[in-house]
C-alpha cells in the first residue's frame, strides 16, 4: 500500500514540474494585432501582466508646484538628453530598459526635416529609420488610416502630424532618437509615446524589418477590421421600445448565466427637437451586473461625442448625432444583469433599446465593464499666472472673480438646467 500512494505522489509531481516548466506564450507583432481587434481580450485582466506609461515632450524645467518653472510650457523642446552618435546629434525622446511594447505614438511640427532613429534592445544600430519628422513616412506596407492617421492640418513637407497605433515590441529595450537636419535651426517637435511595461524576462520577439514582413498580411487585415468593425455575436437580441415619461425608467432584464452583453443600440427621439442636447444629457444609461451598479451616465457623454450626442466613429462607439448610439462595448457578467434607461428631464423621451447578449465563460481573468460621469463646474480660468502661483504657494491673498475669466467651454460649466440639477442634488 505503502509503494501506491509513493508511485502516485510522483506522478503528481512530475505532471506539476511539467506544468511548472512550460513555457510562457511569446508576444509577437502578431499577438499584439489579434489582441487589437479582440473586445474579449479587453475585458480580461492582462495576461501576462504589464502597466501602462507615457512619455512626452514636456518642459522639463516644470518639476514641483513650489518650483519658479512650475508653469513652464515650452513643451515642443522637452527632450530626456542629446547622445552623440558617430558625430550625429541625436536628441533622445524614449529611453527604456527591458520588455515592453509602445502602442502609441502622436507627434507634430511645423518643420519635418530629420531622421527618427529606433534603437533595440541594446543595439548601436538603429532597427528602424524614419526619413522625417513625419510617421506617415514609416515605409511599412499595409498601414492604413486604421493604425496610421494625418492629423487634420496635416500637410506632407509642411507643417502638422499623426499617430501611430501599430504596436512595436521589445524584448530588453528600445531608444528613440530625432537628429534635426544639420544647419537648420532646430523647431518644436511634440510627442507623446504611450507604452507597456512587462515583467523583466517576460517572453517579447522584437520589433524588425523580418517581422513587418512575416506579418504583411495580417497588419493589412487588422487595419481594414479598425476601419469596419466585423459583425457582432448574437446568440439573442432583447428590445423593448416605450416612451418614457419624465422621472420614468425602462428597464432589461438579462438572461441568467455566464454571459456577456456585445453591442446596444439605442434610438432616442425627443419630443421636440429643440430639447435634443438636454435630454441626451438628461437620459441615464445604468446598468447593473451581478449586484454591483458599474455603469451611469447620461447618454450623451457614453455616445463618445460629449453634450448633444454629436455624429462620431470608433471602434467602440458609433453616434449619427440625430439620436442613434451604437455600443460595441463587452459587458460581462457571470450571473445576472439588467440595463436602465432613466429619464430625468421633465418631458416624454421615446426610447428604443435593441441588446445583443451571447455566452462568454467567467473567469479569473474576467473583468466588468465601468463607466461613470461627473461634473465640475464653476471653473476659474486665472488671467495672472503670476498671482496664481503666488495664490498656490501661500505667499499671497486669494484672487478674486474679477481678477479671473469664467471657463465657458460648455453651457454646463456656467448654468445648470433643471434636469441636471436633479442629477446632481441626487447623485452629487
Amino acid at each position: 500500500m505503502k509503494q501506491f500512494y509513493l508511485t502516485i505522489s510522483a506522478g503528481l509531481l512530475c505532471i506539476l514540474c511539467a506544468c511548472q516548466q512550460q513555457p510562457e506564450k511569446m508576444i509577437t507583432l502578431e499577438t499584439l494585432l489579434d489582441e487589437m481587434v479582440s473586445v474579449e481580450e479587453l475585458a480580461r485582466y492582462p495576461d501576462p501582466y504589464y502597466t501602462c506609461h507615457q512619455e512626452s515632450s514636456y518642459d522639463r524645467r516644470s518639476v514641483s508646484p513650489n518650483d519658479p518653472h512650475w508653469f513652464a510650457n515650452d513643451d515642443g523642446f522637452g527632450i530626456i538628453r542629446t547622445d552623440t552618435v558617430n558625430g550625429r546629434i541625436e536628441n533622445v525622446m524614449f529611453d527604456e530598459t527591458g520588455a515592453g511594447v509602445i502602442t502609441r505614438i502622436w507627434i507634430t511640427t511645423i518643420d519635418k526635416r530629420g531622421n527618427w532613429r529606433f534603437y533595440f534592445d541594446g543595439s548601436d544600430e538603429p532597427g528602424w529609420i524614419i526619413p522625417a519628422y513625419d510617421l506617415m513616412q514609416i515605409g511599412i506596407p499595409g498601414l492604413g488610416v486604421g493604425m496610421l492617421q494625418a492629423h487634420t492640418s496635416y500637410e506632407s513637407g509642411g507643417k502638422g502630424g499623426n499617430t501611430l497605433f501599430l504596436p512595436i515590441p521589445y524584448a530588453k529595450g528600445c531608444k528613440i532618437t530625432f537628429e534635426d537636419e544639420p544647419g537648420v535651426r532646430p523647431t518644436p517637435k511634440y510627442y507623446g509615446i504611450n507604452f507597456r511595461k512587462y515583467p523583466d524576462n517576460t517572453p517579447i520577439e522584437t520589433f524588425s524589418a523580418e517581422v513587418l514582413k512575416r506579418a504583411e498580411k495580417k497588419i493589412a487585415l487588422t487595419d481594414k477590421i479598425l476601419q469596419e468593425p466585423p459583425a457582432i455575436r448574437e446568440d439573442l437580441r432583447l428590445t423593448e421600445q416605450k416612451t418614457i415619461l419624465a422621472s420614468g425608467s425602462l428597464q432589461i432584464d438579462l438572461p441568467e448565466g455566464e454571459k456577456a452583453i456585445y453591442e446596444i443600440v439605442l434610438k432616442v427621439t425627443p419630443d421636440e427637437s429643440w430639447k435634443f442636447e438636454q435630454q441626451m444629457r438628461e437620459l441615464i444609461l445604468c446598468g447593473e451586473f451581478d449586484g454591483k451598479q458599474t455603469i451611469w451616465v447620461p447618454v450623451s457623454d457614453f455616445s463618445g461625442g460629449g453634450m448633444g450626442a454629436p455624429m462620431m466613429k470608433s471602434w467602440y462607439l458609433s453616434s449619427d448625432g440625430k439620436g442613434k448610439i451604437t455600443s460595441r462595448w463587452l459587458m460581462p457578467y457571470s450571473k445576472t444583469g439588467n440595463i436602465r434607461l432613466q429619464n430625468l428631464s421633465d418631458s416624454p423621451v421615446d426610447v428604443r433599446i435593441d441588446v445583443k447578449v451571447s455566452a462568454l465563460p467567467w473567469t479569473d481573468r474576467s473583468l466588468y465593464f465601468h463607466s461613470s460621469w461627473r461634473q465640475e463646474r464653476g471653473l476659474y480660468i486665472h488671467n495672472r499666472p503670476d498671482e496664481f502661483e503666488k495664490t498656490m504657494t501661500g505667499t499671497s491673498q486669494p484672487f478674486t472673480e474679477k481678477d479671473s475669466i469664467k471657463a465657458t467651454y460648455s453651457p454646463c460649466l456656467t448654468t445648470l438646467p433643471a434636469g441636471m440639477a436633479k442629477v446632481m442634488k441626487k447623485y452629487g
